[in-house]
């Protein structure tokens, strides 16, 4: 007898595509750790406007052109120190569309600037916005000095010295146009439900601070959504509909969403909630003349923005920050999410201008809301986001 089927009983896989379109071999290790996937799947109908001599509506043409979208809140979950890829990476990198910066790390010679100043053993290869790994913290370059002295965008903490060695990272960058994803959703039972999202691409990534775990959300078009139940040979590039890949019962270690720190031109603060928005302003082309589906897609002027709020005080770095928005002077931000090695994920925004804070004085303290401050470089550069 059949039954109800259990929302719990849902897996996700995700991994970029080599054209658009056609869907991936997914693997175990593309397994996303996520909340929930809202997929809408929409089409334009021609409406009949000709006179039939009835009120009856006659049956609309077969030929349909289709608008699908994705709604996905994913978790950060924890990643082996020697390989910290996962599914949610591959997500991210999808959505930034750039290119992925690998450093295995290297032996550190020598440390000043009050710590924010590193010299290595040798040449390290690094660039302006790359991650780096000391133990469970996590940093970005702030400035190259030379082949072996970079700037970093806040100083690691205590035991960070002569002869540390630091560790593995995978920093993720902007490119000219988010890369499409495919995504296999699988359920329990088998053979119902399953289907598999061929051509996803993200226009809007959210990320919002001090929730109960770290974790993402994503928003994006589908160009075509192939399921296990009527699949057709050649739909989605695929000869017959994939089985789930083979993988264990999830068993991921998610980021607690209160560990972690900020910092603000270096210097460090503690805020009660922040929200970083990354939109891509993608348009599919579906509107043409002879399209059924989306052959391509395209990309405007990209959005980076962070909004924050904090409580007022008489610290001087609170201050200073209240200030700088009423001077409109820039200021860099670097965030890191968790704090063991295999944990980590961090942001790092390098230029942009806090705007005036809103006051909120209906509490017993007051709140500083520093409403939505846009992040700006010169060329896919005005943000980094790294895993560890």
């Amino acid at each position: 007898m059949s039954c109800y089927i259990n929302a719990t009983g849902e897996r996700l896989y995700g991994a970029i595509e080599q054209q658009y379109g056609t869907a991936r071999n997914l693997a175990g290790t593309d397994r996303l750790s996520f909340r929930q996937l809202k997929l809408t799947e929409r089409t334009r109908r021609a409406q009949r406007r000709d006179k039939t001599g009835t009120r009856t509506r006659f049956a609309p043409h077969p030929e349909v052109r289709t608008d699908n979208r994705f709604e996905l809140d994913c978790f950060f979950a924890a990643r082996p120190t020697s390989d910290p890829v996962d599914g949610v990476t591959n997500l991210v990198e999808a959505t930034l569309g750039g290119v992925r910066s690998t450093w295995n790390g290297l032996t550190v010679t020598e440390v000043g600037g009050g710590g924010a100043t590193v010299t290595f053993n040798t040449a390290h290869g690094l660039q302006a916005g790359q991650a780096i790994r000391f133990q469970g913290q996590l940093r970005f370059v702030k400035a190259v000095n030379s082949p072996t002295n970079i700037t970093l965008s806040a100083a690691f903490g205590q035991g960070f010295a002569s002869g540390s060695l630091t560790g593995k990272t995978i920093t993720l960058w902007p490119g000219e146009k988010p890369k499409p994803l495919t995504m296999g959703n699988y359920w329990t039972p088998a053979g119902s439900l399953d289907r598999v999202l061929a051509g996803c691409v993200v226009n809007e990534l959210g990320m919002t601070l001090n929730s109960d775990f770290h974790g993402v959300s994503f928003r994006g078009a589908v160009r075509e959504v192939a399921s296990v139940t009527g699949f057709a040979a050649g739909y989605t590039g695929l000869s017959s509909f994939p089985p789930e890949p083979s993988n264990p019962t999830q068993a991921f270690q998610l980021i607690p969403g209160h560990v972690g720190r900020l910092f603000l031109g270096g210097v460090e603060f503690s805020l009660l909630d922040l929200t970083l928005r990354f939109v891509n302003n993608t348009d599919t082309t579906t509107r043409e003349f002879g399209m059924t589906v989306s052959p391509c897609y395209s990309a405007d002027l990209r959005e980076v923005s962070v909004q924050f709020q904090l409580y007022a005080s008489s610290d001087a770095a609170v201050n200073q920050l209240h200030a700088m928005s009423r001077q409109r002077l820039e200021t860099d931000l670097t965030i890191q999410l968790g704090n063991q090695a295999g944990q980590l994920v961090g942001i790092h925004i390098p230029r942009f201008v806090p705007e005036i804070p809103e006051l909120k004085d209906a509490d017993s303290r007051v709140v500083m809301s520093y409403p939505q401050s846009i992040a700006y470089g010169v060329s896919n550069n005005e943000i980094s986001i790294a895993f560890a």
